[in-house]
């Protein structure tokens, strides 16, 4: 009874519970249902918004899609990129999983013990690591950096320069990414002990001074950095190194620009698998985009827009499987051709593997297929989707480092923040980021760079002044004009020798019969005719106007350029009429100096003439320095015509043997070589005085020691770093100042007179020359306006092909007016 009195008492008071409070206040229904619609609605209206953004943030490009328009700031959630990437290296993880560490010291003083918050502190340790950078910096390493497995170097949110110094190598790892880094300007280091771990260093022998150099590893990604400027190749995988994407960089300013595989005989090689895809190869390239040996290599949606000698070349039987590229060719009509098979006969490619498909041909470029077409071959050779061809502006647009020259997008998409750093300043730089910096900022003893370069050059002036003087010396004395270049040439090639067997191991083919045909031919016309001439037209005027007709030398170099058809003149631009008026220019003051000699308008001290004078009744070391009479004016500005000519002639033909031979020190040495040869024969044959080979005073020897240690070693030498390092414009605008040099020397020296005539025909070239050098300034401005074609939107280029303005550079000669060298004078 009990037990049924408290069933009750629970049954009333759970029925009074739910009965509603009357009390309570209740919404109302028309409001809740308001509030719902307009939630509704705001959830409506955010939807659109983030497509609408989605689609903005979208580039077509599948890798910057991924980790752009992700829907979350990318700084943040910086290891996503690691699950985008594609091709043969998408299974790099570089450091996902790991620690991020941040670089606040852009230092690089001791490769054994490197501080904390250094870039090689980070790149050396055992465990994964994304690595990032605290703020802008250029980093200059002392000896190349040796990345330990399992690493991203991020440069996303700085402007990060890894330059002037050794640079990047990726040696037995695997899982590294590099990322949105600048790296140009790289040179040779190494002897020296370098820290590879946490609990290991070891003596690395010389580095080649490649900007990242693959040499053994395996899975590694190399997305969105600039390369440019190396001392070797801007990116080597060699040595059994596979698993490798190359995507979004922008190549520049470099000639061997990637090679793939250590040597035609290395067979490991065999199983390289690298995929090259959505670079932007720009302005200023020459060849190996790339240069494949063996393995399976797939170029898929690249832009190249340049090259001057080819573009994908292969040597060792490679599968290389090109799909929707665009090839733009250079104006010379002998590089035209995409592919090139390098050191191969005919019948020895023709069954390599070699396909183009949804490849566009711009400018009368054409790619050279080959093989069966076997789709085993293919497969392997076959790591990402190719797209439209159509698509190529858009998914190349953004190749190289965001921010940088060829980054004008800086938004990087809704919710991804903004790619901060080198956009304004790079712009604010002229274009080149930290470029003109480092240039600037590097030193020996404190001295910058640029300062070096200007004194090199004038010391330069000096060392060329002094061998027309000491040569004119050398003819006083009695030296004989064909033994004197047979000294000079030996000296020369002992030099050169060393320097083109151990520096161009790598470069040199074979030697053919036709290429030693080609050499002996390039020493006819750049050493015996051109060193002849010389020396004929010196005996006869003066140091001082030999070195001025040299400087027509440019304007002829143009003059036959165009009659071959190798150098286009637009006479209706700016550039063409300014080179057209220099070259002009020059001929009217070479034929001043030649017809009209005119009254001396400045003579040397009568001191000196007497003092000179008075040599011939008492001997002295100035006897040899003393002006010979009986000298044909005329004759001898003829003679030093044919010096310019067969000197412009030499610079016009060595670049078809370039292209065939790339190894220019290897070319200059043969020329030497054959050079001393037909001068030898030359002079056995016509000098029958055997006593004129034999040194009879220490004056003979000095001249012709100078003429081969100085002119054509230490001087070319310096003159090559001038030219890699400030230009050959920069080399060239200083060649007036050799005139000068000159004439004070032949004034002190050799008591020389001058005439009007003579400096009337000076200053004409002069002002020639520098209407050349204006020219070619503007030339290379037009390119550069026209090569921006290329990135224009689809609709805007096929307007402007509609136009017939698919030349996207006028000149494809290397520096057609420039000399590259002094060194056959």
């Amino acid at each position: 009874m009990l037990l049924l009195l408290l069933l009750l008492l629970v049954s009333s008071s759970t029925a009074i519970s739910i009965l509603p409070n009357t009390s309570i206040s209740l919404p109302d229904p028309d409001s809740v249902a308001d509030h719902l619609h307009r939630q509704v609605e705001l959830s409506h209206r955010r939807a659109l918004l983030q497509a609408k953004d989605q689609r903005q943030c979208l580039t077509g490009n599948p890798i910057d899609d991924c980790w752009r328009c992700a829907g979350t700031d990318w700084r943040s959630d910086r290891q996503r990129l690691a699950e985008c990437g594609l091709g043969f290296g998408r299974d790099a993880l570089g450091g996902k999983g790991g620690n991020l560490y941040v670089v606040t010291d852009s230092s690089d003083s001791d490769p054994v013990n490197p501080r904390p918050g250094t870039l090689r502190y980070a790149a050396i340790q055992d465990d994964p690591l994304w690595i990032t950078f605290s703020a802008d910096m250029t980093i200059r390493l002392s000896e190349e950096l040796l990345v330990n497995s399992f690493k991203t170097i991020d440069g996303r949110g700085a402007d990060v320069h890894i330059a002037g110094g050794a640079c990047i190598t990726l040696q037995y790892v695997s899982n590294v990414i590099i990322h949105n880094i600048n790296i140009h300007h790289c040179v040779s280091a190494g002897n020296a002990n370098i820290r590879s771990s946490p609990t290991h260093f070891g003596y690395r022998t010389r580095s080649d001074g490649d900007g990242i150099s693959i040499y053994g590893a395996r899975k590694i990604w190399i997305d969105h950095c600039s390369l440019s400027n190396c001392a070797d190749g801007l990116i080597d995988a060699i040595m059994g190194s596979t698993g490798i994407t190359i995507s979004n960089n922008y190549f520049s300013h470099h000639d061997d620009v990637m090679l793939l595989g250590h040597s035609d005989d290395y067979l490991p090689d065999s199983e390289m698998q690298v995929t090259i895809a959505f670079n932007r190869f720009g302005e200023e390239l020459v060849q190996r985009m790339p240069r494949c040996r063996r393995g399976y290599i797939h170029i898929v949606n690249n832009d190249f827009t340049q090259w001057e000698m080819y573009a994908i070349g292969g040597s060792a039987n490679p599968t290389i499987n090109s799909q929707g590229n665009r090839y733009t060719a250079p104006s010379n009509p002998n590089a035209k051709e995409v592919t090139k098979r390098v050191d191969t006969e005919d019948g020895q490619w023709e069954g390599w593997n070699w396909r183009s498909e949804g490849d566009v041909m711009v400018n009368g470029a054409f790619f050279v297929a080959s093989g069966a077409g076997v789709e085993a071959k293919y497969g392997l050779a076959s790591s990402v989707e190719p797209k439209s061809v159509a698509l190529i502006d858009q998914l190349t647009r953004s190749a190289g480092v965001f921010g940088g020259t060829r980054e004008t997008d800086t938004t990087g998409g809704p919710g991804t923040g903004t790619v901060s750093g080198a956009g304004g300043a790079a712009e604010a730089r002229g274009g080149y980021g930290y470029l003109e910096i480092v240039m600037a900022d590097r030193q020996i003893c404190g001295v910058p760079e640029r300062v070096q370069l200007h004194v090199a050059m004038l010391a330069l002036q000096f060392g060329y002044a002094g061998f027309h003087v000491v040569s004119r010396a050398a003819l006083n004395m009695g030296i004989s004009k064909l033994v004197f270049p047979v000294y000079r040439n030996i000296i020369a090639f002992l030099l050169l020798l060393p320097f083109a067997f151990f520096l161009e191991k790598k470069d040199r083919p074979p030697i053919t019969f036709s290429f030693l045909l080609h050499f002996f031919v390039l020493a006819l016309i750049g050493i015996t005719a051109n060193q002849g001439f010389y020396l004929l037209g010196l005996e006869n005027t003066t140091p001082t106007f030999a070195s001025a007709i040299q400087n027509s030398v440019p304007a002829l170099t143009f003059l036959m350029a165009a009659a071959l058809r190798i150098e286009k003149v637009k006479i209706n631009r700016r550039d063409g009429i300014a080179k057209l008026a220099g070259t002009l220019a020059c001929v009217l003051g070479a034929s001043v100096i030649t017809l009209y000699k005119g009254p001396a308008i400045f003579t040397p001290s009568k001191s000196l003439n007497q003092y000179i004078e008075n040599s011939d009744h008492h001997p002295s070391p100035m006897l040899w320095l003393k002006d010979p009479k009986g000298k044909s004016w005329t004759l001898g500005c003829l003679y030093l015509i044919g010096h310019c000519l067969s000197w412009s002639a030499w610079l016009v033909l060595q670049a078809p043997v370039l292209k065939k031979y790339p190894a220019r020190l290897s070319v200059t040495a043969y020329t030497c070589f054959f050079g001393v040869l037909q001068f030898l024969v030359i002079a056995l044959a016509v000098e029958r005085d055997y006593s004129a080979w034999i040194f009879r005073s220490g004056g003979e020897f000095f001249t012709i020691f100078y003429a081969g240690f100085v002119a054509s070693g230490i001087a070319f030498a310096v003159q090559i770093w001038c030219i890699d390092r400030g230009g050959p414009v920069f080399v060239a605008v200083y060649q007036p100042v050799q005139t000068l040099v000159v004439a004070i020397m032949a004034s002190i020296a050799l008591g020389e007179e001058f005439y009007l005539g003579g400096i009337i025909g000076a200053v004409l070239i002069v002002i020639g020359l520098y209407l050349v050098l204006y020219g070619k300034s503007e030339e290379r401005a037009f390119a550069a306006k026209e090569a921006a074609i290329a990135s224009m939107t689809n609709a805007e280029h096929d307007s402007i092909r509609s136009s017939n303005v698919t030349n996207f550079k006028t000149s494809s000669l290397a520096q057609p007016l420039l000399a590259s060298s002094s060194e056959s004078v």
